[in-house]
């Protein structure tokens, strides 16, 4: 399980370049509409807030995913392999596969931006934190691919702890991008840093299929051994 914990951090933490490509604007308005000296407090209080919603999306869609666990082929592990492998030519714009999805995630986006917009200009503490726990639900085919990570996690609160290390792993990269904002953009959207982000998430995704596999094999030739064993027991 810790292994899964550390691949939804690298998956935050690495997948944050195309957050603050995306994402970076919109956090360089927010500092910029508040007071310098609450700039950091506001920023702590957003961030937060956006991480507790993304670990509360993925309780829910882990419960989802505790009805496959009993399933004799490992569909979950699979399916968080394949998003992760569709992650990678997302980050290097073959995004054709998560667009639906994020098609699908913008129909519930329409119904939350204008309650999202009515606390805007941030100003307040309270402010801050409804528009953390808002903008978990913005379309992203970077938390939809970590969300199958969580789905196959097997319990709520597996997925809940599974989608906090992911949302802690964009941390560090949002938090700056107010501070070193121009730099940081750059940066983030220079091809080679987003091929280099691609080819791990591709070769993460081909590594959990292939362990799914392995696993289920290994499973089925120890089933198989038992029942030889049970058979040979009864002559």
């Amino acid at each position: 399980m810790y292994t899964l914990y550390l691949t939804a951090l690298t998956m935050g933490f690495i997948g944050s370049l195309h957050c603050v490509g995306m994402c970076g604007g919109i956090t360089v308005a927010f500092n910029q509409a508040v007071h310098q000296e609450k700039q950091l407090q506001l920023s702590f209080t957003y961030q937060f807030f956006r991480i507790i919603s993304y670990a509360i999306l993925g309780a829910l869609v882990a419960v989802f995913g505790a009805l496959f666990t009993k399933a004799s082929f490992p569909v979950l592990p699979i399916l968080s392999g394949i998003f992760m492998i569709l992650l990678g030519f997302y980050l290097v714009s073959f995004s054709a596969p998560l667009l639906g999805l994020e098609k699908l995630g913008h129909k519930l986006w329409k119904r939350v931006q204008p309650i999202q917009r009515s606390f805007l200009p941030v100003q307040t503490f309270s402010q801050a934190t409804i528009i953390g726990l808002l903008w978990g639900l913005l379309p992203c085919g970077l938390v939809y691919s970590a969300l199958a990570l969580a789905v196959s996690s097997g319990s709520a609160i597996e997925g809940f702890i599974v989608m906090l290390c992911f949302g802690v792993g964009t941390l560090p990269m949002l938090l700056s991008v107010g501070m070193a904002s121009q730099k940081l953009l750059s940066f983030a959207k220079k091809q080679w840093v987003k091929n280099i982000a691609a080819m791990i998430f591709i070769l993460l995704g081909i590594y959990y299929i292939y362990s799914a596999l392995a696993q289920d094999h290994s499973h089925h030739q120890r089933n198989g051994q038992t029942i030889q064993q049970q058979d040979h027991s009864h002559h």
